[in-house]
């Protein structure tokens, strides 16, 4: 995996950004066991030095990796405005980024503030998955602004909300009333590739990697729920390609999002796979997405980089989506 593959990944998808710190240390031990596996270490690396955040500050913590002595940088800008749909909006939608958009937000990309159309990894617009997380990415743009509570409150900790690093008890109170108001249960329970189970067995789900490929997880985490992020790669022929599955169940709260640049900039159309599930399929000659909104999840899957329509197609079918539903 090239670092900017690597650089891409990170500087798109905002996953919690201690399950971050958490990849990073597997990756690390994992590496430090294989050697020979190089691009690990700089994967691991490339986690430490490229996480963007939309809204929470990545300091904080989840497991206890960082303290509130660690050194905190300044809080991403304010977002631009963001137009919110009523949640009473309940007609299904076809699947496209347009329905997924969360707008364009601004983010500090180190030394700068960018900006980039972010979507929801939890559902179509109107959903109450889309509009529980909007209303916290909302939120958490207009919160403590100088990071001043986050400095203060950078050693609070309570596990019921360590899915999602709240610091103060004002950021939980905004979460259990994004949950009672859509009917959405909290995620609990973490487990990673580090304990030695499967993605399969720790997330209650099948094998949904057809069999046969050349394919390898290099590391996942997921919830109670069956919630989970998986990192990986698949050689269904010369070329490797690198990609992030996200399932977020149905019924739950979470956050993460994704930065995809411009959704005016994809090609982007229906496609439905040989097992009868109908998908999202987007691309431009950088990288390519897929989305399945399944009856019980919602499925994300970013390539790290640029293919033809007729290989996307291809990469599709080598995905079980009725193993994720």
């Amino acid at each position: 995996m090239s670092r900017l593959k690597l650089q891409k990944a990170y500087d798109c998808l905002t996953p919690s950004p201690a399950a971050k710190v958490r990849m990073m240390n597997a990756l690390l031990a994992r590496t430090d066991a294989r050697r020979s596996r190089g691009h690990l270490r700089r994967l691991a690396l490339a986690a430490a030095v490229n996480v963007l955040v939309i809204g929470l500050a990545w300091t904080a913590y989840r497991s206890g990796w960082l303290t509130g002595n660690t050194p905190l940088p300044a809080r991403p800008a304010p977002a631009f405005p963001v137009s919110s749909v009523s949640p009473a909006q309940t007609a299904r939608e076809p699947l496209s980024l347009e329905a997924l958009s969360m707008g364009l937000r601004r983010f500090d990309a180190g030394d700068k503030t960018a900006e980039g159309e972010f979507i929801s990894l939890q559902g179509v617009r109107g959903s109450p998955e889309y509009e529980a997380a909007l209303a916290w990415q909302d939120f958490l743009d207009a919160y403590d602004p100088d990071g001043s509570l986050l400095q203060a409150n950078g050693g609070y900790f309570n596990r019921v909300y360590n899915a999602y690093l709240c610091y103060t008890p004002e950021m939980e109170a905004k979460i259990d009333a994004l949950c009672e108001q859509y009917g959405l249960s909290l995620l609990s329970g973490y487990t990673d590739s580090a304990s030695g189970l499967s993605l399969s067995e720790a997330a209650g789900v099948s094998d949904f990697l057809r069999p046969g490929l050349d394919a390898e997880l290099i590391w996942y985490y997921t919830n109670d729920d069956g919630s989970f992020h998986a990192e990986g790669s698949v050689r269904p022929e010369a070329e490797v390609l690198d990609f992030q599955l996200i399932r977020a169940v149905k019924g739950s709260f979470s956050e993460p999002v994704l930065n995809i640049g411009r959704a005016a900039d994809y090609e982007q159309w229906t496609y439905t796979t040989a097992g009868g599930t109908e998908l999202l399929l987007a691309r431009t000659p950088e990288r390519a997405l897929l989305a399945a909104d399944l009856e019980g999840s919602f499925v994300t899957v970013n390539l790290l980089s640029g293919v033809g329509r007729k290989a996307l197609e291809a990469f599709a079918e080598l995905i079980d989506f009725a193993a994720l539903s």
